[in-house]
Formats: structure tokens, sequence, C-alpha cells
């Protein structure tokens, strides 16, 4: 977790080149990816922040396109329920992800 230095810093660097890394699920409360790769971003001097986001089941396609459309987005993580359901909108996948048959 982020020490007050740390948040300090990363506060810091919050700007309009910032790369955003949302996490998105629901319940999304009890997550804790997002304190471990903003650290692990700001550790390495990268200017990104991973910003969880609470998305009900039935609100997925809309947020996908809102997402796709955004610019500084890099890259999603998703949780349940949507584990499954976001893989068709993927425009690459990994032969593992393919394997398992997710989509």
């Amino acid at each position: 977790m982020l020490g007050k230095t740390g948040v300090d810093d990363m506060l810091e660097g919050l700007d309009g080149a910032t790369r955003l890394f949302p996490i998105i699920g629901d319940p999304i409360i009890y997550v804790q990816s997002p304190q471990r790769l903003t650290s692990g971003f700001a550790a390495r001097g990268h200017n990104g922040i991973c910003v969880p986001m609470r998305v009900p089941e039935g609100d997925l396609a809309a947020v996908m396109d809102g997402l796709t459309r955004t610019g500084n987005v890099d890259g999603l993580l998703i949780t349940m329920p949507h584990k499954f359901t976001a893989f068709s909108y993927c425009t690459t996948s990994s032969e593992r992800a393919r394997l398992f048959e997710v989509g």
C-alpha cells in the first residue's frame, strides 16, 4: 500500500498524460489490486493509475463503449460478474484466453 509520501508523489504526477487502467466489477469494494498496481506504476516512474469502477451487470455495454472511446485508457482489469462477457469486447486475445474458451 502507498504511504503518505507515495500518495503525495502519485498525486503530484497526475495530469493530462496520466494513463488509466480501470478495474470494473460489481461488487468492487473488496478489490485490492488498484493500490498495488498504482504503487507499481509509481515505483517504475510510469504515469498511470488503476481506478476501481462499480459497473452493474446491465451497464457493461455502455461502460465498455465509453472506455473504448477514452483516449487515455491503456487497459482494463475485469472482475466478476463481467469476466466472461467482457471478452467479447477484446480487440485482441492471447492464446491462453482462447484455450480456456473465455469468449
